[in-house]
């Protein structure tokens, strides 16, 4: 599970709350791989969702970065490009499969939810907390 923490948090408030919401869903997927409630519906369900959310929450980051000319605003721009690209891949991965055994899905699931989330968490610590510092709610040094 990802644990929400000061050292994930950006100290800006719309962008913070919008990263809870990515890290429940990611959980919520880790807790039914864990419970063995999965399903292809679920599944499919919050890969739909985790796919569109980030796409409307890196643009909601993206805008933020360029409003306040954060230098960190094109590297940002392109890990977004590279995760909603991957994720595409994962979504047509998942949909064109078609028949899934219980076992297939669990391993598959896993796969990608440990990818995706070790992603997510690489990218909130090292890229989107800078632009905590551009906005002046994090000191320099407290990122890495």
């Amino acid at each position: 599970m990802i644990v929400w923490s000061d050292k994930i948090a950006t100290g800006v408030k719309s962008i913070d709350v919008q990263h809870r919401v990515l890290i429940r869903n990611f959980n919520d997927l880790e807790r039914h791989i864990v419970e063995k409630t999965l399903n292809v519906r679920i599944l499919r369900d919050l890969l739909i969702f985790l796919l569109k959310y980030a796409e409307w929450h890196f643009g909601n980051e993206e805008r933020c970065a360029a409003h306040h000319n954060c230098p960190i605003a094109e590297l940002n721009r392109k890990q977004h490009e590279w995760y909603i690209k991957r994720f595409t891949e994962v979504y047509k991965e998942f949909r064109n499969k078609g028949e899934w055994n219980e076992e297939e899905l669990y391993e598959w699931a896993i796969m990608i939810h440990r990818e995706l989330s070790e992603w997510l968490i690489n990218h909130v610590i090292k890229t989107d907390r800078r632009i905590g510092v551009c906005l002046g709610e994090l000191r320099p040094e407290d990122v890495e």
